[in-house]
């Protein structure tokens, strides 16, 4: 037979540099490279089946045994095959060219020596590591939830989200208000969101506003998200975000947040005995478990906050290989394989919130972007922006890992438009020095006449707005600075106790601005906290200011607050206390504050409470300084229609869940939140619940009447992005009854003799003096009493009279 060397370690580029620190003495002489089957060493699926026997066999690979049984054929030459399937279970390699249902033979093999154990049904295989895939540990343990979306059912709604304001100034009386207006089913959600302005004053604006206006739909399985009509552009890493109106295309990671985007440390090694793994981040444990021997891969550790993490390996003979590595977490470096992507077409808008349709429609503008995780240390980025009016923006970045210690990142990009060019470079790094000290910095330079569509928006609104001025004279937008830099470090004394200085520069044209802040935090104990911060402005000095605050905190409902704070040598004083409400119904929150102003010799002050009602979240507040009275309310809730009825509440967030066939006065709990009590038809409307997430909704029947009953008092919920599901309890009203029993004798039966009731519906036993308790009383009823040797007597009864939850009911005498 021919053999093919091609059974190699494929690993990722960390397996390579860490596989080799986690070395492990008691591995033996790693063998030769086996060979892997060529086509000519396959069983021919038309092999005569009188050749062989069929075995269902335990397999033990290096002592660890399987856990469920394993189809064998042995033949007669002694030979034994194995489907490829079933060997992938193993962790034996195989080519990749291979049906999942070839058998093959495990003599071809040459390092796998098979020994059957006929009276234990066992086959035992010593395979070397070198043909073992690794066994794959997923510490962050990411569930399917598609597939669990998949079998909810999922609600067609129209929801009204409002917000209603009225404040009364000065004998001034004004109203606002915002709606947004949202209809979701299985094609996506169309949404459109109105503002109500009744200011009356010298800023032009429209009363009434239409806000944004789009449909979305966002696809689960290949984590996508199509938007079309009013939208926030997504750039690359060295450009803006410009509003449009129009179609965009993208990934939706930002709305799967159970979907780790980020690179996470990752350990690869291998044991030659079964051993257990402890994974310490700071000398503090936060995973423990075992592997089997040949190589694993520890993947996926969850977001943990720290600068080296220890993996100590103990075998089964007690011999301990201890592993460090540095370790430091930045979200600009993406898991190896996943992609971030935006396309993005569409007309400029301006003048957002303060008219309805005012869109560029002279110009398209295009952007395209996307950031993909070349591996766990390398991401690279590219992106291509365009405009009908002649602009073309190319650009291409990187951030690299350094050695588990910070992050590099750069960025480049080119730019013409209207015979204008121009070229935006970046270069960043963070990272950390020491234990406690950490820091980050980046540097930003616009050469000669550099274009992005942020740019040429803006530009082309002043020329739409007869705007005499120049774009880099008059706006100071950062986005739009020719240079800046930015330098912060980072220090914690100890556990809670932090300091941060930074540095920022911007250079425009005709102004620049250098601001050098510093702030300071300490949690001196579990009840008060210090924080103060402090900045200075070189290039204006009249711009600085200090603010120091100290804070009481005696429950997480309860605060005080004591401050003082110079702004450009305007001083004040403020002392305010603070009853947050929480997020049950009928939650009441309050505070208040007052303050008063060292230069003016001015005071004021405010009160404030809030309710968090079913139908809104009412606030009421009366604020008083020197020459302004003022009184303001407000209340925000939402209307849903779904499945014929309305319900009210006092938010809708990404998520919501409507809770059915739960009973009268059930009480529903998310994770152990009490979240309210169901109506008299047994519905709930959640409000609030975290899309693409497992939620564990319970119900406690402890308020049910006693003639209610629960199909279950526990069930999963999944919704999707801004979509709703329906928990279903199946809870039924029944009529329960006591049944009186008699012998033949007319005496009362003999407890505990076995009752059939309604054959087979329930089952149940005599009790004392004769009585039967039957929980779902119906129209008919049959008894059927087994009296063991004395054989069995039959009851029959028919029940009418639903007056009281429970009847007393007979004697019926059992014949």
């Amino acid at each position: 037979m021919r053999y093919i060397l091609n059974v190699l370690c494929v690993t990722s580029f960390s397996c390579h540099v860490y596989a080799a620190t986690l070395h492990d003495d008691t591995n033996p002489v790693t063998p030769e490279i086996p060979e892997i089957l060529t086509k000519s060493n396959r069983l021919n699926s038309t092999f005569d089946t009188d050749q062989y026997v069929q075995l269902f066999l335990n397999i033990s690979i290096n002592t660890n045994k399987t856990s469920d049984l394993i189809a064998v054929r042995q033949y007669k030459n002694g030979d034994f095959y194995i489907r490829k399937k079933d060997l992938t279970i193993l962790r034996i390699k195989t080519n990749d060219d291979i049906s999942p249902t070839q058998w093959l033979n495990l003599k071809d093999f040459a390092t796998i020596k098979p020994i059957y154990i006929e009276k234990d049904q066992a086959l035992v295989l010593n395979v070397p590591s070198a043909i073992l895939n690794p066994l794959i540990i997923d510490l962050y343990g990411q569930k399917n939830i598609v597939e669990n979306l998949k079998k909810l059912p999922q609600l067609n709604a129209l929801i009204l989200n409002y917000s209603l304001y009225n404040t009364l100034t000065n004998r001034k009386n004004t109203f606002s208000g915002a709606l947004d207006a949202l209809y979701n089913s299985h094609f996506g959600n169309f949404s459109s969101g109105f503002l109500y302005n009744g200011t009356d004053n010298n800023i032009n604006h429209e009363k009434w506003v239409r806000l944004e206006t789009k449909w979305q739909y966002v696809g689960a399985d290949k984590i996508r998200i199509y938007t079309l009509g009013d939208f926030i552009s997504n750039s690359s890493d060295w450009g803006s975000s410009v509003r449009l109106g129009g179609l965009q295309w993208s990934s939706a990671y930002t709305q799967r947040t159970d979907i780790v985007t980020s690179a996470l440390p990752q350990f690869s090694g291998s044991a030659a005995l079964p051993s257990t793994l402890d994974l310490y981040v700071n000398q503090q444990k936060i995973y423990s478990g075992l592997v089997s021997s040949g190589p694993f891969d520890l993947k996926q550790l969850p977001f943990i906050s720290g600068n080296e993490v220890t993996l100590v390996t103990t075998d089964a003979t007690g011999k301990q290989t201890i592993t460090k590595k540095p370790y430091y977490f930045s979200s600009q470096i993406l898991n190896k394989g996943i992609n971030e992507f935006s396309i993005d077409l569409g007309a400029p808008r301006y003048n957002y919130g303060l008219y309805s349709n005012d869109y560029d429609n002279d110009v398209i503008f295009g952007s395209g972007s996307i950031r993909y995780g070349y591996t766990n240390t390398l991401t690279l980025s590219s992106g291509i922006e365009s405009s009908t009016d002649g602009l073309v923006n190319l650009g291409a970045g990187l951030s690299k890992n350094l050695f588990g210690l910070g992050v590099l990142q750069l960025n480049f990009a080119a730019s013409d438009y209207k015979n204008e060019s121009g070229y935006s470079t970046l270069l960043g790094l963070e990272g950390r020095i020491t234990k406690n000290l950490s820091f980050n910095t980046s540097y930003k330079k616009i050469f000669n006449d550099y274009n992005d569509l942020a740019r040429v928006s803006e530009l082309r609104y002043q020329t739409k707005y007869n705007r005499n001025t120049q774009l880099t004279e008059d706006l100071t937008y950062s986005s739009l600075a020719s240079e800046s830099l930015r330098l912060g470090l980072n220090y914690n004394f100890a556990s809670g106790y932090s300091a941060y200085v930074g540095y920022n520069q911007l250079k425009y044209t005709q102004s620049a601005y250098r601001l050098l802040s510093l702030n300071l935090n300490a949690n001196i104990n579990k009840n008060w906290s210090v924080f103060a911060t402090t900045y200075k402005d070189f290039d204006n000095h009249q711009n600085y200011g200090a603010y120091v605050a100290l804070r009481y905190t005696p429950s997480t409902r309860l605060n005080a607050i004591t401050s003082f704070s110079n702004d450009a040598g305007n001083i004040s004083y403020r002392q305010e206390i603070n009853g947050l409400s929480g997020p049950r119904i009928g939650d009441l929150g309050w505070g208040a504050y007052v303050e008063h102003n060292e230069t003016s010799q001015n005071n004021n002050g405010s009160i404030y409470a809030n309710y968090r009602s079913r139908p809104a979240y009412l606030t009421a507040s009366y604020t008083e300084s020197e020459n302004t009275h003022q009184l303001a309310l407000s209340a925000t809730g939402a209307l849903i229609v779904t499945q014929g009825n309305i319900f009210t509440a006092n938010e809708i967030g990404d998520g919501y869940a409507l809770v059915k066939n739960a009973g009268p006065n059930s009480q529903v709990l998310n994770g152990g939140v009490n979240l309210g009590t169901t109506d008299r038809k047994g519905q709930f409307l959640i409000t609030n619940l975290s899309p693409y997430q497992v939620h564990e909704i319970y119900l406690d029947p402890s308020y049910l009447p006693l003639n209610w009953s629960l199909n279950a008092t526990k069930q999963n919920a999944v919704v999707g992005y801004k979509q709703g599901t329906e928990i279903d309890f199946g809870a039924h009203k029944v009529q329960s009854g006591i049944v009186k029993i008699l012998d033949k004798d007319k005496k009362s039966l003999s407890p505990g003799y076995e009752v059939r009731i309604n054959q087979g519906q329930q089952s149940t036993i005599v009790g004392y003096d004769g009585d039967i308790f039957i929980n779902n009383l119906q129209m008919n009823n049959l008894l059927e009493i087994d009296l063991l040797d004395k054989g069995t007597c039959k009851v029959n009864f028919t029940y009418h009279d639903e007056k009281q939850p429970i009847q007393k009911l007979g004697p019926y005498i059992c014949q």
